[in-house]
C-alpha cells in the first residue's frame, strides 16, 4: 500500500484505502461542488427583497439565476447519519466516516444541476430576423427602448415612416437584450389569414396545443384564445413582437388580457403612431418611440458602409474627407433613410462608380423625373426612384424573376421553393445574386450560413404587384395593356411556383392530415397570390386567368376545411375565388365541372360550420354539388372515385336537409337510421374504432365517440352517455384547449347529461363554465345564448337572482336570430325548442327531446306543440337539458 493510500480524506475522514488516484480525485471534486453549492446558497440569502423592483428578489426576475432547494443542502434524514447535510456539520468538526455520503451528495447535485437546466435552457427565438450587419447608430433609441421594455406588463409603439429603419432598429434591440424565455415575431403587416396562423404556430412550439399528431388543431379562433390564455398565466419572461402594424384592430384580439399583471411585454410596430387610443389604464404601461431619420453623421456612415466603403469599425471622419463629405449630402438628398441609403449603396456597389459619380447621376434623374409629363407615383419618392435605376441595370429574366417574386409572401420566399423555377419556364439562375447585389432582395441564412429564404421589402412588392405600379425600364412607361401581359405572365410563373410545392387535395375530398405541414409551409404564398388576384380585377383586368390558378385556390380552401387551421371566411375566400377563376374562363363541361362540384361542397360544409345564417346557401351549395355528382357519375363508366364522390354528396345533403327537417328527401339517403338507435350505436362504434385502428385518437375519433355518445343518450343509457361525455371533455381540453367550439359543446354536453342524472350543482357548474367561457371565445352567439338560456332556468327554479337578467339576455339573443329558425317550427314559443333548431350539425347536434318531439309529431301529421310538456324529475321543473344528436 503506498504512503498516500494510507492517508484519510481532510474533509470527511474516509479513509482511501485500496482506490486509484481517480476514485479519489472525483471524491474530492465531489466535495468542490458541495462548496460550491453552499456559497450560492449563503450568497441568494444576502439579497434582500427590497433591493429589486416590485419587491421581487433577485433570483425572480434575473434570467438564468441559481435555483436552490433546501433539499440539496440538507439530509433526507433527521440524524444527519447517512450523509454530509449541512453547513453547521463542517462547523462542528465532525468527521464521517463512511461511503453513503458520495451517492447521497451525487443524488443532490444530479437534482440541483436539473434545476439550473431547467432555468438556463436556450430562449425561444420564434421567427425573429437576424441582426443587420451594416446597422448602424440609433443609440438613443435603442437605450429608450431597454427603459420601455425593462419590466414586464409594458407595451411599447415604435412609430416612424416607412424606411426609417423601425424593424431593423428592434430586431437590433432585442438581439442585445437580455435574453427573455420567449421572443416571438409576429409580420402583422402580412394578412389577417396568415397572422391568425402565426399565432397560433406558438401554442405548438411553445405549450403544445394544436400538434399535428394530436389530429386536427381545432377552430383556428379557439386555438387562438388557447395560445392567448397561456401567454396570460405563463410566468416565464416573454416578448411578443408585431411588426408593421396599420391598425389596431388587426392585432387586438391577440394582445394577452391584463398585461399588467403578466411576465410578458408587447412591442409594436408600425408607420401611424397614435394607432393604440391612450386611455387611463393604459397611462401606466403604454410607451410611445418615434423614430426620426438619421443624424446627417449616421447617415453618411451608412451610405459608406453599404457601398463598401468602410469597414463595421470605421466613422465617416476616419475615411477619405471628401467620400464623407458626399455621403452627407446624399444622405440629406434622400431624406437620411436606412432603407434609401442601404438601396444606394447596393447600386453604388454594383455599378462600382463612386459616390460623386452617382451624385451626378441622381441629379440627372431627377430633372428628367421633372421633365416627363407621365410620371408613376412610387418615382416621385427617393425610395421609388432607386428602385427604378436598379431594376433597370437588370437583364429581362432577372426583372422577370423579380415579378414573379413579388406574387409571393414578402416575408420569407423559401430557397426550395424557386428550385423549380427552371421547370415553370423561369430563368433563375444567377438571378438571385444579381436581385441581391442590387439590393432588391435580402438573402436570409441559417446558423451554417447556407441560404435559407429570402425577403423583398414590403414597400417594394406593393410597387410591382399590389399597386399596379408600372415600372420605368429604359425611360419607356409601359402601357396598360402591356402591363396586364406582364402581370399574368408574373402571376401564373408565381401559380406553377407555388403549385410544384403546394399539395393537391385527394380527388375523394377525404381528410389528408399527411399534407398539413407542406401546406402550412406554403399557405402564405397562396394568401399573397389571392390578393394580387383581388387587386388585379380592377387594377388590369385583361391579366390572363389559368386553371392552375383556381385548382391552387381551391386546394387552400380545402386545406383550410381539412385542418381548421383558419377562420371559415378565409376558406370561403379562397373557393370564392377559385369559382371567379372559372366563371372568367368560361369553363362549365368536362373535368371543370367536377372541379365546381369539389368547390360547391366545400363551401357548403364550412357555410354550415359558420352557423344559422349561412344554413340556406350551405343548402344550395351542396345540393348543387349533388347534381353534378350525378351527372358525372351518370354519364361517365363507372369508376370508383366517382361513386365515393357521389356517396359523400348524397350524405353531407342529407345531413344538410336535417337543418330544414326534410325528413322525407333525407331519409332515402339516410334509410331510416333515426329509428334504428340500436344500430346506429353499433356503426358508431364500429366507424370510431376504424379511425383509431387508422390515425389512433384524433380529432375525427372524437367527433366520432361524441356521435356515439349522444346516442347512448338518446337510447336511455344516460350513465354511459356521461362516462364517454367525460371522456371526451376532458381529450379535447388536452388536445385543443377550453375557447374551441367543439370543446364548449361537449362541455354543454357534460353539463345536460348531469341534469338528466338528477345532479343540480353539478350541471349548474358545468354550464356556468361553458358560459365565462364562451363570453371570451369563438363559440356561435345562437350556442352561447342557448346555455345562457338553460342556466336561466336553473337558477329561476333555485331561486338565485342572476335568473331575470340572465333570461333577458338569452332572449335577445334569440330576438337576433330569429329570422334564421326553420319553417318546421313556426309558431312555437318555447326559447329551448328554437335555440335547438338554429344548433348546426357539422358536428353532430344536441338537443333536447322536446324538439325531437315536435318534430315527429309534426311530420306524423299530428296537432299542437308538445314544447309545453314537463319532464320528468321534480328536481328541474320545466328546464329541458336532455341532449341528443340527431
Amino acid at each position: 500500500m503506498t504512503i498516500w493510500q494510507q492517508q484519510e480524506c481532510p474533509l470527511c475522514g474516509c479513509p482511501y484505502g485500496e482506490t486509484t488516484a481517480a476514485d479519489w480525485k472525483d471524491h474530492i471534486a465531489h466535495h468542490l461542488e458541495q462548496f460550491a453549492l453552499l456559497v450560492i446558497r449563503v450568497g441568494e440569502q444576502e439579497v434582500s427583497a427590497d433591493q429589486e423592483p416590485d419587491g421581487q428578489d433577485a433570483s425572480s426576475i434575473s434570467y438564468g439565476t441559481a435555483k436552490s432547494d433546501s433539499s440539496l443542502l440538507s439530509s433526507d434524514d433527521d440524524d444527519g447519519d447517512d450523509g454530509v447535510a449541512s453547513l453547521d456539520y463542517y462547523s462542528s468538526g465532525k468527521r464521517h466516516h463512511g461511503r453513503s455520503s458520495e451517492h447521497l451528495w451525487e443524488a443532490k447535485i444530479t437534482k440541483y444541476l436539473a434545476l439550473q437546466l431547467e432555468d438556463r435552457s436556450e430562449p425561444a427565438w420564434l421567427d425573429v430576423p437576424k441582426c443587420s450587419p451594416g446597422f448602424v447608430g440609433r443609440q438613443g433609441d435603442l437605450r429608450r427602448l431597454r427603459e420601455c421594455l425593462a419590466q414586464p406588463g409594458h407595451i411599447c409603439v415604435v412609430g416612424g415612416r416607412e424606411g426609417v429603419g423601425k424593424t431593423a432598429t428592434v430586431v437590433e434591440h432585442v438581439r442585445r437584450s437580455e435574453p427573455a424565455s420567449a421572443v416571438i415575431w409576429l409580420g402583422a403587416g402580412s394578412t389577417s389569414d396568415s397572422l391568425i396562423d402565426r399565432y397560433n404556430s406558438i401554442g405548438r412550439r411553445l405549450f403544445g396545443l394544436g400538434q399535428p399528431e394530436d389530429g386536427r388543431p381545432g377552430d383556428a379562433l379557439g386555438l387562438m384564445l388557447a395560445v392567448r390564455g397561456k401567454l396570460e398565466c405563463w410566468d416565464k419572461r416573454w416578448i411578443l413582437i408585431f411588426d408593421n402594424v396599420d391598425a389596431w384592430q388587426d392585432i387586438s384580439r391577440y394582445v394577452p388580457r391584463g398585461l399588467p399583471r403578466m411576465a410578458g411585454s408587447i412591442l409594436i410596430t408600425t408607420r401611424r403612431p397614435p394607432l393604440i387610443r391612450e386611455t387611463r389604464a393604459l397611462q401606466r404601461v403604454l410607451y410611445r418611440i418615434q423614430l426620426e431619420p438619421m443624424t446627417p453623421e449616421e447617415g453618411g456612415r451608412l451610405l459608406l458602409r453599404s457601398a463598401g466603403s468602410i469597414g463595421p469599425g470605421v466613422a465617416p471622419h476616419d475615411s477619405c474627407h471628401a467620400d464623407a463629405k458626399v455621403a452627407i449630402q446624399l444622405a440629406e438628398l434622400v431624406g437620411r433613410l436606412p432603407l434609401a441609403l442601404v438601396m444606394m449603396g447596393s447600386y453604388v456597389k454594383a455599378r462600382q462608380v463612386t459616390l460623386a459619380g452617382f451624385l451626378e447621376m441622381w441629379e440627372e434623374k431627377s430633372e428628367q423625373a421633372k421633365r416627363r409629363r407621365r410620371v408613376p407615383e412610387a418615382t416621385s419618392s427617393c425610395i421609388g426612384r432607386l428602385w427604378d435605376m436598379s431594376i433597370s441595370e437588370l437583364r429581362v429574366p432577372a426583372k422577370d424573376l423579380l415579378e414573379v417574386m413579388a406574387f409571393l409572401d414578402p416575408e420569407r420566399i423559401q430557397r426550395d421553393l424557386l428550385a423549380d423555377a427552371e421547370a415553370a419556364a423561369i430563368t433563375c439562375r444567377g438571378m438571385i445574386g444579381l436581385l441581391s447585389r442590387w439590393g432588391l432582395i435580402e438573402v436570409s441564412r441559417d446558423d451554417g450560413g447556407g441560404i435559407e429564404a429570402y425577403r423583398m421589402h414590403r414597400q417594394l412588392q406593393r410597387n410591382v404587384v399590389l399597386d399596379d405600379v408600372v415600372l420605368d425600364v429604359d425611360d419607356v412607361v409601359l402601357d396598360v395593356d402591356d402591363d396586364g401581359l406582364r402581370f399574368g405572365r408574373a402571376m401564373k410563373g408565381a401559380t406553377l411556383l407555388i403549385r410544384k410545392r403546394f399539395p393537391g387535395s385527394p380527388a375523394t375530398q377525404a381528410p389528408a392530415p399527411q399534407n398539413w405541414p407542406a401546406c402550412k409551409e406554403y399557405m402564405p404564398h397562396v394568401i399573397h397570390l389571392r390578393q394580387a388576384y383581388q387587386g388585379a380585377l380592377e387594377n388590369a383586368p385583361s391579366f390572363e386567368r389559368t386553371r392552375e390558378l383556381a385548382g391552387l385556390f381551391y386546394d387552400a380552401g380545402f386545406y383550410v376545411w381539412d385542418s381548421q387551421a383558419f377562420a371559415v371566411q378565409d376558406g370561403l375566400a379562397f373557393l370564392d375565388a377559385a369559382e371567379k377563376v372559372l366563371d372568367d374562363l368560361g369553363l362549365d363541361g368536362g373535368g371543370e365541372a367536377a372541379r365546381r362540384a369539389d368547390i360547391h361542397c366545400i363551401s357548403g360544409l364550412l357555410q354550415n360550420a359558420a352557423g344559422c345564417r349561412q344554413r340556406p346557401d350551405s343548402l344550395q351549395r351542396l345540393e348543387k354539388a349533388l347534381d353534378i355528382r350525378k351527372h358525372v357519375y351518370e354519364t361517365h363508366a363507372y369508376n370508383m372515385v366517382h361513386d365515393v364522390l357521389l356517396r359523400n354528396a348524397a350524405v353531407d345533403y342529407a345531413i344538410s336537409l336535417l337543418n330544414h327537417y326534410r325528413f322525407d328527401e333525407a331519409e332515402t339517403v339516410l334509410n331510416g337510421c333515426l329509428e334504428q338507435m340500436d344500430e346506429a350505436i353499433q356503426f358508431l362504434r364500429r366507424s370510431a374504432a376504424l379511425v383509431e385502428a387508422a390515425f389512433g385518437k384524433r380529432g375525427q375519433y372524437w367527433d366520432n365517440l361524441f356521435m356515439l355518445a349522444c346516442c347512448f343518450h338518446q337510447s336511455g343509457a344516460a350513465q354511459t352517455s356521461l362516462d364517454t361525455h367525460l371522456e371526451i371533455l376532458q381529450a379535447k381540453l388536452d388536445l385543443l384547449g377550453k375557447h374551441t367550439k367543439s370543446t364548449l359543446l361537449s362541455m354543454y354536453a357534460v353539463g345536460t347529461v348531469y341534469a338528466s342524472l338528477g345532479d343540480t350543482p353539478t350541471t349548474i357548474s358545468f354550464l356556468e363554465l361553458c358560459i365565462e367561457t364562451a363570453t371570451a371565445s369563438s363559440w356561435a352567439g345562437e350556442a352561447l345564448g342557448r346555455a345562457q338560456y338553460s342556466l336561466s332556468r336553473l337558477y329561476k327554479h333555485h331561486g338565485v337572482e342572476e335568473a331575470d337578467h340572465l333570461e333577458r339576455v338569452s332572449r335577445a339573443t334569440l330576438e337576433r336570430y330569429a329570422d334564421y329558425v326553420s319553417d318546421w317550427v313556426t309558431g312555437v314559443q318555447d326559447p329551448a325548442i328554437l335555440y335547438d333548431d338554429l344548433q348546426p350539425t357539422d358536428e353532430g347536434r344536441f338537443t333536447g327531446s322536446r324538439l325531437l318531439e315536435l318534430l315527429w309529431a309534426r311530420r306524423r301529421g299530428e296537432s299542437g306543440e308538445r314544447g309545453s310538456r314537463t319532464l320528468g324529475g321534480a328536481a328541474f321543473g320545466h328546464v329541458e337539458l336532455q341532449g341528443n344528436a340527431h
